[in-house]
């Protein structure tokens, strides 16, 4: 607890140790704080004190934490350079509307130009970002947090994630992420000697996406049911045939944890390769579409131009 920054994580562990002192499991004193340590996170605990190889466990749990947090990075670092292009676009495109355009405009006007189509419209939108662009701007972040806390909900995600998985290219790696996180998370589990049935139940409030959670929970049915996990797998279709292979050797062979890990480093590097091509595919069609943007503009500032120079001939 003195060594952590974080003041709330701080606050929760030295609350941790004041319960273990007072005679509470360590996972039940984490337990009393959900918002800080996950249900993955207490579980696994508690398997590790049952078993008493909590060390084993927590080895686990660190190197899990360090896969996730691998691929965030990986995710953040592929987004940087499209979002920071998006953002330079959008001011360059908003200082050429708002300052340059009514100068121009301006001139035009006074000259007695007739204005073409394209003009007419950039000017009009110009006009409206100039006198109104305080409502634009709060609109627009009411909307985003709208839409935000809409996708946090449960019919949000059950309409968005379908369609997330069908999109080209970005629904590819979507679904390899989720396979990715569906495995590494149930083979740290079920090696950490989290019951079976409590594994899938966690698995399926961290698998990411709506699809693939609502896959495991057929699978939680047809273990209570004395069935295999690969065959919901199979039936579903939203898994692939290799992974539904591994998973049915692995139950045969009683080593599904190990065909678990493996199916993750798979698709770990899946994503890796994924995520660049993803980069690749983004980075052009932003350059395009503000590249389309600013010809416009600058259309719109010519056409007119050419016309001025014609009536002062």
């Amino acid at each position: 607890a003195k060594e952590t920054d974080h003041p709330r994580l701080r606050e929760a562990i030295g609350d941790v140790g004041k319960k273990v002192e007072a005679g509470l499991s360590f996972s039940e004193a984490l337990r009393r704080h959900p918002g800080i340590f996950s249900n993955l996170f207490i579980n696994m605990i508690q398997a590790g004190e049952i078993s008493g190889k909590l060390d084993e466990v927590l080895r686990r749990l660190a190197e899990f934490s360090r896969h996730q947090a691998s691929l965030r990075e990986q995710i953040k670092a592929a987004l940087t350079y499209p979002v920071i292009l998006l953002i330079v676009g959008v001011a360059v495109i908003g200082f050429l509307v708002t300052g340059i355009i009514p100068k121009f405009m301006k001139i035009f006007l006074e000259a007695g130009v007739a204005l073409p189509l394209p003009t007419t419209i950039l000017y009009q939108v110009s006009q409206l970002i100039r006198h109104y662009w305080v409502w634009l701007l709060g609109g627009g972040a009411l909307l985003g947090w709208g839409i935000g806390r809409w996708l946090c909900t449960p019919k949000g995600r059950r309409t968005v994630d379908p369609m997330v998985l069908k999109l080209p290219v970005i629904g590819a790696l979507a679904r390899k992420v989720a396979l990715s996180r569906f495995a590494r998370t149930l083979e740290t589990l079920l090696s950490s000697g989290v019951p079976i049935l409590e594994s899938l139940a966690i698995v399926e409030q961290t698998s990411g996406n709506v699809v693939i959670g609502d896959v495991v929970k057929t699978v939680q049915t047809s273990v209570k049911q004395g069935g295999a996990i690969s065959e919901p797998l199979k039936v579903s279709q939203e898994f692939p045939p290799m992974v539904v292979q591994m998973m049915t050797v692995g139950e045969a062979s009683g080593a599904l944890d190990h065909m678990l890990g493996q199916i993750a480093d798979h698709y770990d590097e899946l994503v890796a390769h994924g995520i660049k091509r993803v980069t690749a595919f983004i980075e052009p069609i932003f350059l395009i579409v503000m590249g389309g943007m600013v010809a416009f503009i600058m259309a719109s500032i010519l056409l007119p131009m050419f016309r001025m120079v014609k009536v002062i001939n």
